[in-house]
């Protein structure tokens, strides 16, 4: 397929005016044109990115405080870090760099075994016992695992 003689002369004229420019800004000095080190000029006289780079979010000596009294009061680390701005992994990283023993389960604190072992004897599922604690029901099957109980199937539910 090729291009028509009325489209092939609008490209041809598109690229002469395109060279015109990246000559343009060969010849042109440094203080007619600031371009930051990561952007670039190709041959067309196209400016184009080499390297993004996320913005670094640095807290305040305040917002690090507040972020360990949030994270002692029970939030989690994902939590903490959607409310501050920032990844998850810096907020366990600031979190350890100040002292604060950070764990792997917060869920885990916010129930209570001897009531979730009850429910699950009064046949209750997982799904809807972690329901009731605002927890992933895997949580439910590992706290009812490391107790020593038993878990049932699908089909011991009548």
């Amino acid at each position: 397929m090729e291009l028509s003689a009325l489209n092939s002369n609008h490209l041809d004229a598109v690229i002469r005016f395109k060279k015109s420019l990246a000559a343009d800004m060969e010849s042109a000095t440094p203080t007619d044109i600031i371009l930051p080190a990561e952007r670039k000029v190709n041959g067309y006289g196209e400016i184009y990115i080499s390297k993004m780079q996320q913005k670094q979010k640095r807290l305040t000596e305040d917002e690090i405080r507040l972020l360990i009294a949030g994270y002692q009061a029970g939030k989690s680390t994902y939590t903490l870090a959607s409310e501050f701005g920032c990844h998850r992994q810096a907020v366990s990283e600031l979190l350890r760099k100040h002292g604060v023993n950070v764990t792997k389960c917060t869920a885990r604190k916010r129930l209570n075994v001897t009531d979730v072992i009850s429910m699950y004897e009064a046949m209750h599922t997982t799904a809807e016992i972690a329901k009731s604690y605002g927890v992933n029901p895997n949580v439910i099957l590992r706290c009812l695992r490391e107790q020593g109980i038993a878990i049932r199937g699908r089909w011991d539910y009548s």
